[in-house]
């Protein structure tokens, strides 16, 4: 099997080789982690997003987006490493707030219902990846 060279290292050493290899694997095992900062950063962007989204009363326009933290939130709960970095920051107060308020103005007798809760005529359908969540 032939291998061929960027023309830059076709005449380069074995150690030139091993030491620009060795570089881009620390490189890429740098970047699947991402650094502390970042992570922090990106808490408090979902957060301040989810703070928006649970303050906003009376637009089911946000209840998807409350949805899909819920969900998340169930898988995040299988990890206790990933649950950790959430429990102390997450905003409970909040999305206890919101869910209480939703379950005042809904329809107790839908939530008795075994099947799937299909809007009524004319307002839609559910897409197939509602099933799956």
């Amino acid at each position: 099997m032939k291998v061929f060279l960027h023309p830059p290292l076709a005449g380069a050493s074995f150690e030139h080789v091993t030491s620009i290899l060795q570089q881009a694997s620390k490189l890429e095992q740098e970047s699947r982690y991402p650094h502390k900062g970042d992570l922090s950063f990106s808490k408090r962007l979902a957060s301040n997003i989810l703070s928006l989204a649970l303050h906003t009363i009376g637009d089911s326009n946000v209840l998807l987006h409350i949805h899909i933290w819920l969900v998340f939130l169930v898988h995040v709960a299988k990890f206790e490493p990933a649950i950790r970095l959430l429990e102390n920051e997450f905003l409970w107060e909040h999305l206890v707030s919101m869910l209480n308020r939703l379950v005042e103005k809904s329809d107790q007798d839908r939530f008795g219902c075994k099947d799937f809760a299909v809007p009524e005529k004319g307002c839609g359908r559910p897409l197939p990846e509602d099933y799956t969540l």
